[in-house]
């Protein structure tokens, strides 16, 4: 057994890898179309799972991890624009088993073993997996309070409810007519953790003090006397920032003021390993690169959302070399300022001024105060969300920063 074990890992692994190795070569040279893409990946890896599995049972899985493996450490070029396929299929296919696996589901099985089910469950969540983390975290250099909120959480998900499913089956094919109790407990444990953990997960991390920041920030891509001038104000509202640049000494003044800084090509794939995005609500490329800005929206679009990428200046349909609104982020000001409008203001000194709107002095009176040629750029809500002052004029506690001459006199 031990040598046909061995022969299966080795023919499972060969046939996962020279599937990466084919994708890998077909792929750069143009012989698959850039439409086609994602959908031959998937039916390569269909393809290799039942290959695999037609030579030796059970190997499938091993193979296309494998390939998966392989195709990762290739640095393909086409992969980027495959990742949202993926993102969508993932969800439509996992949502598509927990309802199939649900529809097997035994109500009166529920019933009969109701109170065993819930000591189970119980025994799971404040027995077994804190058991099971903490012995092997034992001589690691986790902190303490690290390891109690890992050994708190542990979610079970659809692989748990798939192999109980898959067992379930070999089970009453055996003659364990009881075999679908194993589906049960699992849509239990699954129902289970997710109530538990997530009603408890804020309240356990805090008291654990393993909380990140509350308060999601902004990055400013381009480090510019505008784009730094900015980053002050945006302290001075208690809102996170982050400035980030490809010069070093562009970053200069960023890092004598106390702002944080990320060095380095935000377009590069190894800023995604680098650079925590999840913990940015906007991003606004400020850099005096109209089409670079253009680039860097477009590009982190998808994943930070495009309501939420802005960039100096306005698509216009008068102007030949404006980029269509697809190709770019939002317009950061309602005149639609460009990179050498704001350098011409700011040799007239222009300068950023921020304002309290509420009930007596809401929006519109914010505006109409703002002397010739002034415009407000966002509003900071009580909750810490930064938003366009274009899409949020809602009256209330609220901070309004805007751009607007220092002195009304030169404007």
């Amino acid at each position: 057994m031990i040598v046909a074990l061995a022969a299966a890992v080795i023919v499972a692994g060969l046939i996962g890898y020279g599937v990466a190795r084919i994708v890998a070569w077909a792929f750069p040279r143009g012989y698959v179309p850039e439409y086609l893409k994602a959908p031959v990946l998937l039916v390569a890896v269909i393809g290799t799972f039942v290959l695999s599995n037609a030579i030796q049972q059970e190997t499938g899985l091993f193979a296309v991890t494998i390939l998966g493996i392989a195709i990762a450490n290739m640095h393909l070029d086409s992969l980027r624009d495959i990742h949202p396929f993926k993102e969508n299929i993932t969800v439509l296919l996992i949502s598509g088993v927990f309802i199939i696996l649900s529809a097997s589901l035994n109500l009166e099985v529920l019933r009969q073993f109701e109170w065993r089910f819930l000591a189970f469950l119980a025994a799971l969540l404040l027995l077994v997996r804190p058991a099971t983390v903490l012995i092997s975290l034992a001589f690691s250099r986790t902190p303490w309070n690290e390891r109690l909120l890992v050994a708190w959480i542990a979610p079970r998900g659809i692989v748990a409810v798939a192999i109980s499913g898959l067992f379930a089956l070999h089970l009453r094919r055996l003659g364990y007519n009881d075999g679908g109790i194993l589906v049960t407990l699992s849509f239990l444990v699954v129902i289970g953790t997710i109530l538990a953990h997530g009603f408890s997960i804020r309240h356990v991390a805090r008291w654990l003090k393993v909380t990140g920041a509350e308060r999601r920030g902004l990055l400013l891509v381009g480090s510019t006397d505008w784009s730094l001038a900015l980053a002050e104000q945006l302290r001075q509202l208690d809102v996170p920032v982050v400035i980030s640049d490809t010069s070093w000494q562009r970053l200069a003044p960023a890092r004598q003021a106390g702002i944080p800084t990320y060095h380095g090509e935000i377009l590069a794939e190894a800023t995604e390993d680098r650079l925590d995005l999840s913990q940015f609500q906007v991003l606004a490329a400020t850099s005096h690169n109209e089409a670079y800005n253009a680039l860097v929206c477009s590009e982190f679009a998808p994943e930070i959302g495009r309501d939420s990428v802005y960039q100096l200046g306005d698509a216009s349909d008068d102007d030949p070399r404006s980029l269509p609104e697809a190709l770019r982020g939002r317009a950061m000001f309602a005149s639609g300022w460009g990179v050498e409008d704001i350098l011409e203001r700011e040799r007239r000194k222009w300068t950023f001024r921020k304002t309290k709107i509420s009930e007596q002095f809401d929006f519109e009176s914010a505006k109409s105060s703002l002397p010739d040629g002034g415009d407000m750029l966002l509003l900071v809500r009580k909750d810490g969300c930064c938003a366009s002052s274009r899409a949020g004029r809602n009256p209330g506690d609220a901070d309004d920063a805007g751009w607007r001459p220092d002195h009304p006199a030169q404007t």
